[in-house]
């Protein structure tokens, strides 16, 4: 029996006793053992390798239309961006990247993987792309304006113009039909026609926008946003009109 004893004492870690020393009970080892101790350490439950760490997806090569942001958000920087033939778009960074402008407008082939916001540990970031390559498509030629400040996407005048470059960043040349406002919800709205007689409006404008616009109602302006097909057609923002401050309106 004390042999018995002295294999399971060694198997769980005990240090053996002489003949001339107390056993423990059966009990108190079993407490022990349910306590996590084994000679006197406590076992740690492993925690799963990935509970805390950006899970690494793996690489990919994805393909798309290279573009940068004509109008950021106030306060907030350009996107770089690539759009997938689904529609998707994947933000690669932020900033004008001068070396990168040759890509602007153009297919290209990004070697990267998707990755998870540090913002949450669990939640994976939409829309994000970590680049590790990028070049042009193969048969895809170079932006032939790339020594440009910025290279602007051609412009839009008619309908046929605007369904071409719906969901890409657009120079649309119209003119202001008016601007309308809802007291009530504290909404702006501005109506547009190119010179087709398409007409489009852009929704969401703020008071200050929308002030500004209606003083210029009846003129021929460059609105610089990216079209959307919906009915009516409408331009997402943000936006901005040239001949304004806006940085771009001077490379027109």
């Amino acid at each position: 029996m004390r042999s018995t004893w002295i294999i399971l004492f060694m198997a769980l870690g005990f240090p053996t006793v002489s003949f001339g020393q107390s056993t423990p009970s059966f009990q108190d080892v079993l407490n022990r053992v349910k306590q996590g101790k084994t000679g006197g350490q406590s076992v740690q439950n492993p925690t799963p390798k990935d509970s805390f760490e950006p899970r690494q997806r793996a690489i990919q090569v994805f393909s798309g239309i290279y573009e940068i942001d004509l109008v950021a958000a106030p306060g907030k920087q350009r996107a770089r961006t690539l759009i997938l033939g689904s529609g998707e778009r994947l933000i690669m960074g932020y900033g004008l990247k001068p070396d990168e402008f040759h890509f602007i407008d153009r297919s290209v082939q990004v070697r990267g993987h998707r990755f998870r916001s540090a913002a949450g540990q669990f939640q994976q970031a939409q829309g994000h792309l970590a680049v590790s390559q990028i070049g042009l498509a193969p048969g895809e030629k170079p932006n032939p304006d790339a020594d440009a400040a910025l290279p602007t996407p051609p412009p839009v005048r008619t309908l046929d113009d605007f369904i071409a470059r719906a969901g890409r960043w657009s120079l649309l040349k119209a003119s202001i039909v008016n601007v309308t406002s809802d007291p009530q919800r504290g909404a702006h709205r501005a109506l547009f026609k190119l010179p087709d007689g398409t007409r489009f409006q852009v929704d969401y404008l703020g008071s200050e926008q929308a002030g500004r616009w209606r003083k210029l109602q009846g003129r021929k302006m460059v609105l610089l946003g990216r079209p959307r097909l919906a009915q009516p057609y409408r331009v997402d923002g943000p936006t901005a009109l040239c001949p304004t401050t806006h940085p771009v309106c001077s490379l027109l």
